[in-house]
């Protein structure tokens, strides 16, 4: 793995094709929101929908949400007509959480840029290879690989995994406006760390400094890397701190991964190279990226 590199996946509905692209140079924005914020500056004449992780997803503990960014429609309303982030033109920012994040980091992506719109109800498939394209759920949802799979379909809303979802149901919104039937994750693949035995201290470390978390147990699934259950879970949040909302960590987790030395040592740990002045730069990133979206 090139731990410099950003993998981000283009899926274009409207003509059913998809292509991977390499940014080198995207090695600063981290990943989550400033990544996300990074491909909606990119891409901002071409309306897209943004799933983006960080690296620390699906690999150490209470990093568990998926970011999730669109601009179009400026403050978009809901069907209750409520508005998620008010105060921000053009972006709606949001977090699922879930397995979601997981499965893409061990399919190898860091973002999946979502274009255009289906002349039909078209249903979606992702593996590390390719992407399928399926005009029923029957046949669908049937590629599901048990236990590697994560499943964004419709029942009254567009759920995760039959439990999850956003705030509002606001994406429910963006695939229906995208006539994306649902999303399938197929992670069929995975990579080696290498220090593994380092690794594992500092995951266990981690794990055991769940008495920081700022919620309670409870018999709620549970998003991937925390045992918690907690009554927050099905619902991922819309703000939070720059730096937790960049690895996406779950914000409840903010006293563990908002202190930039924690985070340096679990990217080191895992082979990524950055100083703890990159890392204290992101916000002002992130601030760059929210004036300019908001003059174009």
């Amino acid at each position: 793995m090139n731990f410099s590199n950003r993998k981000v996946l283009y899926i274009n509905l409207s003509d059913k094709t998809f292509n991977v692209k390499t940014y080198p140079d995207l090695h600063a924005y981290l990943g989550g929101l400033a990544l996300g914020l990074k491909l909606l500056q990119m891409h901002a004449d071409e309306d897209p929908l943004i799933f983006s992780i960080g690296p620390l997803n699906g690999l150490f503990p209470y990093v568990s949400k998926t970011c999730v960014l669109t601009g179009s429609n400026l403050d978009l309303a809901t069907e209750s007509n409520s508005i998620i982030n008010p105060g921000r033109k053009g972006l709606t920012e949001l977090y699922l959480g879930g397995s979601l994040s997981s499965r893409l980091r061990f399919i190898g992506l860091d973002a999946v840029v979502i274009l255009g719109k289906s002349k039909t109800p078209v249903f979606t498939e992702i593996t590390s290879g390719a992407v399928n394209f399926y005009d029923s759920f029957e046949e669908f949802s049937g590629k599901s690989l048990p236990g590697r799979s994560s499943l964004l379909s419709f029942k009254e809303h567009l759920l995760l995994d039959d439990y999850f979802h956003t705030k509002d149901h606001l994406l429910s919104f963006l695939f229906a406006k995208r006539n994306l039937g649902g999303l399938l994750i197929n992670a069929d693949s995975s990579f080696d760390i290498e220090g593994i035995s380092r690794y594992g201290k500092l995951y266990l470390k981690l794990f055991n400094e769940a008495q920081k978390l700022k919620i309670s147990p409870a018999d709620n699934p549970s998003c991937v890397g925390c045992p918690m259950g907690c009554d927050k879970s099905q619902v991922g949040e819309t703000s939070g701190n720059v730096l937790v909302h960049s690895l996406v960590a779950c914000t409840y987790a903010e006293e563990i991964y908002s202190d930039p030395g924690v985070v340096f040592s679990c990217l080191n740990a895992l082979g990524y190279v950055y100083t703890h002045e990159e890392l204290e730069n992101i916000p002002n990133l992130v601030k760059s990226l929210m004036e300019d979206l908001e003059n174009l």
